[in-house]
């Protein structure tokens, strides 16, 4: 299992994006913080509603293996990461779809919901009309 947890300012919040990829696929999940977060309270949330998180996954579509990287690559990564200009694609991605199927869940229920609260009241409506014509 592989993880990360990068931190950076989104014009007015400061975001907090969960990655974790394993064998079961790639989930992710984004958290919005309100002023900037200290480490220790960075420490102290994960410490305590990390089990909470709504984490959104995507299973794996292909096994790529990792490549060795330079390690001057790897500090020019860090670099950018650090001057705020970040970019987390699949992340974005991933929890843009997970909005999305829930958005299509909320609406499918809604007009269950819905159906199911016009059926009552046409069947007390019909009711109704039956026990006027009981008596005659």
């Amino acid at each position: 299992m592989k993880g990360s947890f990068t931190v950076y300012y989104e014009d007015p919040f400061w975001v907090g994006i969960f990655e974790e990829e394993d064998a079961g696929g790639y989930s992710c999940c984004r958290v919005v913080f309100g002023n900037e977060p200290s480490g220790p309270e960075l420490f102290e949330f994960i410490r305590k509603r990390y089990s909470s998180l709504n984490f959104t996954s995507v299973p794996v579509q292909e096994h790529t293996e990792e490549k060795k990287i330079n390690p001057k690559r790897i500090a020019r990564q860090i670099n950018r990461l650090m001057e705020g200009s970040v970019r987390l694609n699949k992340a974005y991605e991933v929890i843009q779809k997970g909005y999305e199927s829930r958005k299509i869940e909320k609406q499918q229920e809604s007009k269950k919901r819905r159906d199911e609260k016009l059926d009552l009241k046409f069947r007390l409506k019909s009711e109704k009309r039956k026990k006027k014509h009981d008596g005659h």
